[in-house]
Parts: structure tokens; C-alpha cells; sequence
């Protein structure tokens, strides 16, 4: 399948999973796509920090798995590309995967097949039956044939306002609870018994050793800790710092030992990070065919729900 003349030009909002598959999909089929990602790169959640000392951590997905073939091939050539690597560190972890050097390394690898704009906020998307226009955080605008949002439901609606009423409307449903993370990095080896934790725990989630990790800093012991979908949306709105120290205090009670020295202790939270109600179907379209949306949270939860979600939205651009 190819694109028309007419309807060449697709815009994507949003650099994460959904995003880069729709794009590679549709710039893979000729159309010209442009990629528009508010931060300054891509990935969205599947994130590593770069912190001082030349220090990292994983501090959004953890890791990657595949339930379906599509997927599993995917990050099969991904592997062979070396831009993902197998994270084996007990029988739990069979078929868990990593992107290397960083979760998003395998996003990044070139050619990307379509022109790329970091750091561009899209406050607003409006469509007529000739054209959809992107509005900008400054105020500009810009125009496209067509446009697929991949942005959290949340922002979505409040990027379709009162123009996609329906749209908007069919997403209100959609739950998808925050998350709290802290990233630590310890002056000297910590031996809790287990390399990653995951358990129900009122303010705990997740706990990872980021050094255990293929292609990851070993020069120190670097930890991921990951709080609860409860806790973290009881205390969304509580300053960094009191929920990083407040991690650190129920890691603390967890391992039942006072923690080595922090050389690095920094929290960062996600105000949506985990889908808990999905929308039920891949994806949306509306304004005779202009506007997609598309996100993990369309299916689930997960990395493969985003490839997934983003796969389908470009497929249907193209089947029309």
C-alpha cells in the first residue's frame, strides 16, 4: 500500500512507541510524515536519565516483552541491529528485553525515514474535509493532509477541545493512573537479595537494579524505585522531593538495612504512566479520515500496545 498525492503530508504528535511505529510504517510507504514531540527526543516513557558523574537509570518502562509475532519480530531485528538486548538475570526474566545503551536506543536509529521536531508543543488540532492545522505553544500554525495524536488521552482531549467534541468524547473513559519514580545511585554495591522486586506493597510498585542491566553504567550501583499506582495518585501533586524521600525511606523498610550513601537521589513522576480502563480498540478516526489517535493506552498497557496501536492507525491511513 502507498499514500495519494492528496493526502502525502501527515503530521504524528508524539515521539514514543506509537509514534516512531506509525511514521516508519507510513514514511515507509512514501508519505511525507513529520514527527512533533514535545520533549527534546524521542521515546516518551521509555526513558533513561542521564544524571552527573556520568550516571543512568531507567526511571519509565522498565523493560520490553512480546505476547504476538509482530512484536516479537520486531525486537528479534532489533537485537540483531544491536539497539536491544536480552535482560536475563533469573527464569522471571525470560523474554524480558532492553533497549541499549538506553531504553530508547532503538528508536533513535537512523535513517529515522522522516523529519523530526523536538521540543514543538501542539496546544491544538483542528481538521475540515481539506486539510487539518496544527497549532503551536507560540501561537503558529501549520497544515497537513493528515494527522495521528499519540499523545496520553488526557492530553489529547485537551488538544481536540471544543473543535473534536466527538472525538474527546470517546476517550473519556480512558483511565490511566501517574507514577512516582526515584532513581538512586549508591557509593557502594547494595545486596538486598534480589536484583529487580515487584510485589503488592502500599507505597512500592517496582524496584530494579539499573546496573544489572545490559550496556548500563557499572561504574556504581544504580536503582530504579518505581511507587505504587495507589500511592503515587494519592500523592500526585506533593513536591519531588518529599516523594523521593519517602521512596527511599520504603525501600529502606523493605531491605530492613540502613542504605548505602546516595550519591544520587532524584525523583520524577509521571502524570499518566500506566493505562488502568483502555480505550477498547486500537485506535480512533474522525474528521473524514483527517485526524488518528492512537497510544498504548488504546489497547492496555505496555510497550507492545503502543507498536501495536501505532501499527494500525498507519495501516488504515494507508488502506484508505
Amino acid at each position: 500500500m502507498s499514500v495519494s498525492e492528496e493526502n502525502k503530508r501527515i503530521a504524528i504528535v508524539g515521539g514514543g512507541m506509537a509514534g516512531v511505529t506509525a511514521a516508519r510504517r507510513l514514511a515507509s510507504a512514501g508519505a511525507d510524515v513529520t514527527v512533533l514531540e514535545k520533549s527534546r527526543g524521542l521515546g516518551g516513557r521509555l526513558a533513561t536519565r542521564r544524571m552527573d558523574g556520568g550516571y543512568s537509570a531507567d526511571h519509565g518502562a522498565q523493560f520490553l516483552a512480546a505476547e504476538k509475532q509482530p512484536f516479537r519480530a520486531f525486537l528479534k531485528r532489533a537485537v540483531h541491529a544491536g539497539s536491544i538486548a536480552e535482560w536475563n538475570v533469573s527464569s522471571d526474566t525470560d523474554g524480558w528485553y532492553i533497549g541499549t545503551p538506553a531504553m530508547n536506543s532503538f528508536l533513535k536509529t537512523e535513517p529515522l525515514g522522516f523529519d523530526l521536531r523536538v521540543s514543538t508543543h501542539v496546544s491544538a488540532v483542528s481538521a475540515n474535509t481539506g486539510e487539518v492545522k496544527l497549532t503551536l505553544l507560540d501561537g503558529s500554525t501549520e497544515t497537513f493532509d493528515k494527522v495521528i495524536i499519540t499523545t496520553p488521552a488526557p492530553q489529547t482531549v485537551a488538544m481536540l477541545n471544543d473543535a473534536h467534541a466527538n472525538l474527546a468524547g470517546a476517550l473519556a473513559g480512558v483511565e490511566i493512573a501517574p507514577n512516582w519514580t526515584l532513581m538512586l545511585v549508591f557509593s557502594e554495591p547494595l545486596n538486598p537479595g534480589f536484583t529487580f522486586w515487584t510485589k503488592d506493597h502500599g507505597v512500592l510498585g517496582w524496584i530494579a537494579r539499573n546496573s544489572s542491566k545490559p550496556g548500563r553504567d557499572f561504574a556504581a550501583d544504580s536503582w530504579t524505585v518505581q511507587a505504587s499506582a495507589d500511592w503515587s495518585t494519592k500523592h500526585l501533586e506533593i513536591e519531588k522531593e518529599q516523594a523521593g524521600e519517602q521512596l527511599f525511606q520504603a525501600f529502606q523498610g523493605l531491605v530492613g538495612f540502613d542504605l548505602p550513601e546516595a550519591i544520587v537521589q532524584t525523583a520524577h513522576r509521571w502524570r499518566y504512566a500506566r493505562t488502568t480502563t483502555p480505550l477498547g480498540k486500537p485506535f480512533l478516526s474522525g474528521a473524514h479520515g483527517r485526524i488518528y489517535i492512537a497510544g498504548d493506552w488504546c489497547l492496555g498497557a505496555g510497550v507492545e500496545c503502543a507498536f501495536e496501536s501505532g501499527l494500525a492507525a498507519a495501516s488504515d491511513v494507508l488502506s484508505r
